[in-house]
Formats: C-alpha cells, sequence, structure tokens
C-alpha cells in the first residue's frame, strides 16, 4: 500500500471561499500564495468552508478508497459527516473539547464515533459536553477500521 499524503491548500487570498483545516497535519509548507498542510493516510481531519452565503465543516477521513473530490484537497477524501450554518459553531466546541480532554485521540477515533458525534451535533440546543465526554470514554480506536 502506498502512502498517500492528503495535501490542503489555505489560499492566501482566497477568491470564492476560505478553508480552515483542523486535523494532525505531518507538515507545513507555506509560500507565497498558499500554505499546504500535508496530514498522512487514514488520518481524520475537519474542513471548515465559508462561502460568501453559506458555512459548512466536513469531517472527513484520507482513505485508500475514497470517493468525494472537495475544495482545495489534493486526493479524493471520505466524508464521515457534515454541518451547515449554526452546527458549525457547534462542530468547532466539540472538536475542542475533544483537543483540549483527549489531546492523543482527538483525530484517532474510529468511523463510528464520529458518526456517533454527528448525531450528537444534531440534537437541538446547546452542545451537551457530559454526553460527549461519555461518547468518548466509550469510543474505541482503531483508525479506519471500515477500509481495513
Amino acid at each position: 500500500m502506498i502512502n498517500k499524503h492528503l495535501h490542503v491548500s489555505i489560499l492566501n487570498s482566497p477568491q470564492f471561499y476560505t478553508l480552515y483545516a483542523d486535523g494532525r497535519e505531518d507538515t507545513m509548507i507555506k509560500s507565497e500564495t498558499a500554505s499546504i498542510l500535508l496530514y498522512p493516510e487514514n488520518s481524520v481531519l475537519f474542513l471548515y468552508y465559508t462561502y460568501p452565503t453559506h458555512r459548512r465543516v466536513y469531517c472527513v477521513r484520507n482513505c485508500e478508497r475514497s470517493i468525494t473530490e472537495l475544495p482545495g484537497l489534493s486526493e479524493k477524501v471520505t466524508v464521515l459527516f457534515k454541518q451547515f450554518a449554526s452546527r458549525v459553531d457547534k462542530t468547532k466546541r466539540a472538536v475542542s473539547f475533544l483537543r483540549e480532554h483527549y489531546p492523543d485521540n482527538a483525530y484517532s477515533f474510529d468511523d463510528g464515533f464520529y458518526q456517533r458525534l454527528n448525531i450528537l451535533l444534531l440534537k437541538k440546543g446547546k452542545l451537551d459536553y457530559y454526553e460527549l465526554d461519555e461518547l468518548c470514554k466509550r469510543s474505541s480506536l482503531s483508525g479506519c477500521s471500515r477500509y481495513a
């Protein structure tokens, strides 16, 4: 199996959309026009897109059999979930919680964890941090097991 890094291009002067990537990158390369973030195979990252009229976030995994193309990415990815509008902020708070309370595992949970996180984010009202913490405690770490 070839180790395929995902290149995420963050343009310095975006035209149509802005992109912010949150994950455990291997390397960052800066140029005059963009910053390129490199993510290893099987990594999970959150991609925050802001367009003129809307916002969205994608939770993606860089897997061998990925099928979805997204702007600013060098490879196709597997979308674990996506959120729109105000749920983008809710997702940011959840990811921030994961980084703070589970720093070694925030981007290492299995696909099922992120799908259950999506369900938690779809609930009305504010983010339930207790339920998020319980979800983390119950979840196993197994990378991209869905594609193994």
